[in-house]
Formats: C-alpha cells, structure tokens, sequence
C-alpha cells in the first residue's frame, strides 16, 4: 500500500510489516491495542491514521474469530 512509504520510523515500520496479516495471539492483540491507543488521534490523512485505520480492521478481524478457532494457530 501507498501509506507504507511515507515514514522512516522503526516502531512503525514495525507494525507494517504485521499490517497484511492476522493477529494470531492475545499477546500481539494487546499490543495493537496499544498502538492503537497510542494514534487513534492522529489527523486524518497522516500515516499514524492510516495505520489506525489497519491495526482496527485487523482488530476487528481477531475478535470476530471465536476462542476456539484462535487456539488453533496457537
């Protein structure tokens, strides 16, 4: 994606390069609660909102896939 070039930082390229996968466990979960948390104010059009934008969906993607499917990534 377009988003993915316009910054340089670690911590983000960090979660970038987990942003076309799923999250499989609890640990990594939480932690894009926390990075979400971290930029879910950022301004529109910035890429701290896009990545917002990707971490939610992936968010959502994780709980909408029960407990029991989850263990078996695990």
């Amino acid at each position: 994606m377009i988003f993915y070039q316009k910054k340089q930082n670690p911590m983000y390229a960090k979660f970038l390069s987990c942003m076309e996968e799923f999250i499989f466990t609890e640990e990594d979960y939480r932690k894009a609660i926390i990075r979400f948390l971290e930029i879910c104010d950022s301004e529109p059009g910035t890429p701290e909102h896009d990545e917002a934008i990707q971490l939610s969906k992936l968010m959502e993607k994780y709980e909408s896939v029960s407990f029991y499917e989850r263990q078996k990534y695990n």
